[in-house]
């Protein structure tokens, strides 16, 4: 290679390297978004668990469509009349009276009769029940009608002379009327009664063999 004039020698260029790729500063700006989703997110679920101001919540114990009842209105009663009416009582059941073993025409051809009345001693068979003296009660009931008449609501009382009541007991094993009883036929049954030094006492057995029927007293004494 000739020198150049100058007495130099001349520079052979070089390609430049590529200047390297600039970097940016950094922005969190991924973060910032990421946080603002977040924070709708809660938002979201704070007001979905809470209602709205504008939407109160409803009275379970109040009805639109249900009107107000008006206390000075008077309301006529189904089947008529007022409360100042005076109704009077019903008549009281017939009642026939006749002694202890004698048979008492009751109604429609039906009869009762108390068989006897003996003083027993009973042990108590349920709560609240006691043990001591009693009176037993046995009862026919005869239906000589030409229906059939049912027994299962007959009653049965007793009564000493002195006003003391006969307190009914299970104990002793009574046996109440029951049943349907046809035409011709009898039902007995057994009633007990407590009732303190039972024998030789003035007693009243008053029966009734149907609700509503007629009154059967019988007076005499326990034997």
């Amino acid at each position: 290679m000739n020198p150049s004039p100058t007495g130099r020698r001349r520079r052979t260029s070089r390609p430049s390297a590529s200047p390297a790729p600039r970097r940016l500063p950094f922005r969190p700006i991924a973060a910032t978004a990421l946080a603002a989703l977040t924070a709708l997110a809660l938002v979201g679920c704070v007001s979905s668990g809470r209602p709205s101001a504008s939407a109160p919540e409803p009275d379970p114990t109040r009805t639109a469509s249900a009107p107000k009842p008006d206390p000075t209105r008077t309301v006529p009663a189904p089947g008529g009349g007022t409360v100042d009416q005076q109704i009077p009582a019903p008549a009281p059941a017939p009642t026939v009276d006749t002694a202890l073993g004698a048979r008492a025409e009751v109604d429609s051809g039906v009869s009762i009769r108390v068989v006897s009345v003996t003083p027993t001693t009973v042990k108590a068979s349920t709560p609240g029940e006691v043990s001591g003296a009693a009176v037993r009660v046995a009862v026919v009931v005869t239906n000589a009608g030409k229906a059939a008449t049912n027994v299962d609501s007959a009653w049965v009382q007793l009564t000493a002379s002195d006003g003391t009541f006969g307190v009914g007991t299970s104990g002793g094993d009574p046996t109440p009327l029951s049943g349907e009883l046809p035409p011709g036929s009898s039902a007995s049954g057994d009633y007990v009664f407590m009732l303190p030094r039972p024998r030789g006492r003035s007693v009243t057995v008053t029966i009734s063999y149907s609700a509503g029927a007629p009154v059967a007293r019988f007076e005499g004494s326990v034997t």
